[in-house]
């Protein structure tokens, strides 16, 4: 069996304590190495062992220049620990730990990881300088730190347990924030370091009353193969390859020991662990026929039920993509075939493309991938239906901004799960991408695909047959392209499709970009059967007086609240405080607030 070394890395040795949200940034990760969100999803996972377990009755002060008060923090290279980094005025917020991640290869030794916590040198007054030293508190309280993993391992980042030759990422991890966190490397820890043994009391307590020994050579360490109540502890020096290990009691006595406030300390039992949430509630407050709404934005996306005609929040926010606090971009359908809907996610602009799709019963992942290559940067749109008339949904993806009018629609039982690739508007010189929207507009029981020009265009639109993207992959039109409205309206619009009239075909619902707050929706089958949009209006209307808003909104039409009539989530567009209206069919409005602050790229329904 293989034995992998793990290290610690410390700068210096000072007082700092507790109260925690591990926040990991990736800017010194030269060598790629987290690239892949599945890598930052595991770290993610190792660090809510210990936002789990520890308290926060004492704020952690937050940590921002201003003044004459000024900070340099100091920390080893995540993707070279020879050096060091030097980041001027860092903001670290309430509560938070800021640990910078990343890979490094050509590290002696054999370890596969590294973790310490960070230094700094400061300016100002002295109400500064304590502030910097304890944060506020006693015991041990870093600003934060650096991890770092061999770039050469053969690492298992799946949450399953690793094969016999695998190194485990998230046990690797676990351990190398134990040491950030101060385990092994604080004056705390070595205040209690006796003849080979370590002397805190916690440790005593939950060791049945006895000292735990320490590694001969390495006394940051517990010794190797002890156990913590049966378990194998995550703070010895090597981990075997095979094996997970997550943080044991023991380990969570000692950061306990140092100034640490640990939640049923001895008692794991009592302490609830973290589960994944599923995105839609296994048992939804939904009545029957009512369909789900689910809201994007800031990083994080929510499921919301309509109770006594507000949009309410059930469960908890949910976080697609680490360290992304951009909008985020929304689908709902049933992908897999169990009859529950499921939840499709992407991130807006300045994030690779990558679309993750959520189970609705369970919470669990059925997939995460790239929608386009790997560069592109722009943004997704998302829309989702059941275009083959198989019972189960197919997923649209547009482009968005940078982007061409290109559409991608995936689909189980296809290869690569990808089954069409066209670009939806005839311009191929047009880079700012598509809205995207899908129903059955023809009432051929294969859901068809609307689209609207994005940012910078005007409000074009195209409808295409769902039956003449499967499975024959030759879209055609259902009606030649117009306009949404006039076609000096900037920014496109954006677009969905259900049945307002009551006729079983889908009709068409448009909302303006920027610069206006107006819906229009259309009579769908009277749109292509006369070829006229403009007297097929079946409603039109301005937020703008109402709302006391006029920046673009984005629209979603479903029945929400199960009494057979359609109502409209209108969400706020660009540099606005997030905010969600539902329109009922009598016109009266219900709003939700959604994020904090003014979001730069608004809020998405879906």
């Amino acid at each position: 069996m293989t034995s992998i070394k793990l290290h610690l890395q410390s700068l210096e040795l000072r007082d700092v304590p507790a109260a925690l949200q591990i926040v990991f940034d990736y800017r010194y990760d030269s060598t790629g190495f987290f690239n892949d969100p599945a890598r930052r999803a595991e770290l993610d996972r190792a660090a809510s062992q210990f936002e789990t377990r520890l308290n926060t009755d004492v704020d952690l002060a937050p940590l921002a220049s201003g003044g004459q008060n000024s900070w340099t923090a100091t920390t080893f290279h995540p993707s070279n620990p020879g050096s060091y980094v030097n980041v001027p005025n860092l903001r670290i917020g309430t509560d938070q730990v800021l640990i910078f991640a990343g890979g490094m290869s050509g590290v002696g030794g054999g370890e596969a990881g590294l973790g310490g916590y960070g230094g700094y040198s400061a300016n100002g007054n002295q109400a500064w300088f304590d502030t910097l030293k304890n944060r506020g508190r006693g015991g041990f309280a870093p600003w934060g730190g650096s991890v770092s993993f061999s770039s050469t391992e053969n690492w298992n980042f799946s949450s399953n347990a690793p094969a016999a030759n695998q190194t485990d990422f998230y046990t690797v991890a676990t351990h190398e924030i134990g040491h950030v966190l101060g385990f092994g490397v604080s004056t705390q820890w070595n205040d209690l370091v006796s003849g080979g043994t370590f002397r805190g009391a916690n440790s005593r307590a939950v060791n049945g009353g006895t000292a735990p020994l320490l590694a001969l050579n390495e006394q940051g360490h517990w010794q190797q193969g002890i156990k913590s109540q049966g378990n194998a502890v995550s703070m010895q020096p090597y981990v075997a390859a095979g094996t997970r290990v997550a943080f044991s009691e023991l380990d969570f006595a000692a950061l306990a020991d140092i100034g640490w406030q640990i939640k049923g300390l001895g008692n794991p039992a009592a302490v609830s662990p973290p589960v994944a949430t599923a995105p839609i509630p296994s048992s939804p407050q939904l009545p029957q026929g009512a369909e789900s709404l689910v809201i994007g934005g800031n990083g994080t996306f929510q499921y919301y039920t309509v109770v006594n005609g507000v949009p309410t929040a059930q469960g908890q926010p949910m976080t697609p993509f680490a360290d992304y606090t951009g909008s985020i971009r929304t689908a709902t359908g049933d992908f897999n075939g169990d009859g529950t809907k499921d939840i499709a996610v992407a991130a807006g602009p300045d994030s690779d493309p990558w679309v993750v799709v959520y189970d609705g019963r369970t919470g669990g992942e059925i997939r995460r991938f790239m929608a386009f290559e790997k560069g592109y940067t722009g943004g997704l749109n998302l829309a989702a239906g059941d275009i083959q008339g198989n019972g189960t949904a197919a997923l649209v993806v547009g482009a968005d901004r940078t982007g061409g009018p290109r559409v991608r629609i995936f689909a189980q039982g296809n290869p690569a799960w990808a089954m069409s690739d066209f670009f939806a508007i005839e311009d191929t010189s047009f880079s700012g991408g598509v809205r995207v929207a899908v129903g059955d507009v023809d009432g051929d029981g294969k859901a068809d695909l609307l689209v609207s020009a994005g940012y910078s265009g005007g409000p074009r639109v195209s409808l295409y047959s769902g039956a003449s993207l499967f499975p024959t992959n030759t879209p055609s039109r259902l009606i030649g392209d117009f306009f949404a409205f006039d076609q000096n309206v900037n920014n496109g619009a954006y677009v969905s499709l259900a049945d307002f009239n009551g006729d079983g075909r889908a009709d068409l619902v448009f909302g303006t970009g920027s610069g206006a707050a107006r819906v229009r929706v259309l009579d769908g089958w009277k749109t292509i059967t006369t070829g006229q949009p403009n007297a097929s209006v079946l409603q039109d209307y301005d937020l703008s007086t109402a709302a006391g808003y006029d920046g673009g909104v984005r629209v979603k039409a479903g029945d929400f609240n199960g009494d057979g009539q359609i109502e409209t989530a209108i969400a706020t567009g660009t540099n606005q405080i997030g905010q969600v209206w539902l329109r009922s069919g009598t016109g009266a409005l219900s709003t939700v607030g959604f994020g904090r602050g003014t979001l730069a790229d608004g809020v998405f329904v879906g």
